[in-house]
Order: C-alpha cells, then structure tokens, then sequence
C-alpha cells in the first residue's frame, strides 16, 4: 500500500514539474525575461526560484540538510529560457528516479526566518515532505508567472498556477452544481 501511495505522490511531484515545461514551452525569450510594471522580477527568475528549491533538496540527498537560503541568483536560467527548460527535464528524471527510502528520509531544513534580522532556524522534516513542500511552492511562483503572462496579453491554461486544493473545490463545486 505505502509503495502505491508514494508512486501516485511521485508522479504529482512530477506532473508539477511538467506543468512549469509546458507553460515555459509556450513562452519566447522576450517574454520568458521581460519584467512588467509593478513585478520585480521576469518569468525566469521565478522559475529559476523554484528550480533552486528543488536542487536543495537534491543536494539534501547527500548532506540531509536542506538550506532553501542557497540560491543561484543570476544564474544561466534566470536568463535562458533553453536552459530553463533543460534544467526542469533533468528534475523530472531525477523526481522519476527516487527510490522509495527517500519519501521517508530525516532531514534538517535550515531557513532565514526574519526579514528585519539574520535568525536562521533549524527544524526536523523529511524529504517527503520537502519535497510537498517545493511543489506547492511551485505553483504559487506559477501563478505570479502567469500573471505576469496575462500582463503582456499571453495566454496559458486555466489550471496553471492553480493549488491541488482549490482544483478539486473547484471541481466539488462543479459538480454540486451539475
């Protein structure tokens, strides 16, 4: 039963993934760094956000402390959308390839928790759950990239950007309905 589990969470994980591939493969290089007023930042350094998330948890394979602090800012991705999307098709082979073991494994997450100070805390979690945590992180930068998308006249699918939870209220509605 647990293997069943973990391989229907796997494949979410990984459908989070494909969903980031798919909307980036509808962008060009213009649009995918390109900031629009009242945004921060372009496409590419949400995705290049969201990346990072993922790489510390494959550095946490080997160390088993996950530091989500350690990001490559102005990194190749941030400004190359080929790269991007390179990058995110190795992250679904490696999500692909996880042994079970993994769901399962301790790890320390470390994270700056004040805006205002250096704090720097340290809690126990699992891999399994960071990596819970690193899609839903990925669909809240969707939702900015798709907002930023809509602000320059794109186009994009009605489900990108959109949380698991509020899809299947969506879909209870939907049906109360029919």
């Amino acid at each position: 039963m647990f293997n069943r589990v973990i391989d229907v969470v796997q494949r979410d994980f990984v459908a989070t993934v494909q969903q980031g591939i798919d909307f980036l493969s509808g962008l060009t290089q213009t649009q995918y760094t390109s900031v629009p007023d009242g945004f921060l930042s372009a496409i590419g350094g949400h995705i290049r956000h969201v990346i990072d998330h993922f790489v510390a948890l494959e550095f946490a394979l080997e160390s088993s402390v996950v530091n989500y602090e350690l990001r490559q800012r102005n990194s190749p991705i941030e400004r190359d959308l080929a790269e991007a999307l390179a990058r995110l098709e190795q992250l679904k082979t490696w999500l692909l390839a996880l042994p079970d073991s993994v769901f399962t494994q301790t790890v320390e997450v470390q994270a700056d928790v004040g805006i205002g100070s250096d704090n720097v805390m340290s809690v126990t979690s699992t891999l399994g759950r960071e990596l819970m945590f690193a899609c839903s992180h990925a669909i809240h930068h969707y939702a900015t990239m798709k907002a930023i998308h809509l602000c320059f006249g794109g186009e994009t699918s009605e489900q990108f950007g959109i949380a698991p939870s509020t899809a299947t209220f969506l879909r209870q509605q939907n049906n109360a309905q029919s």
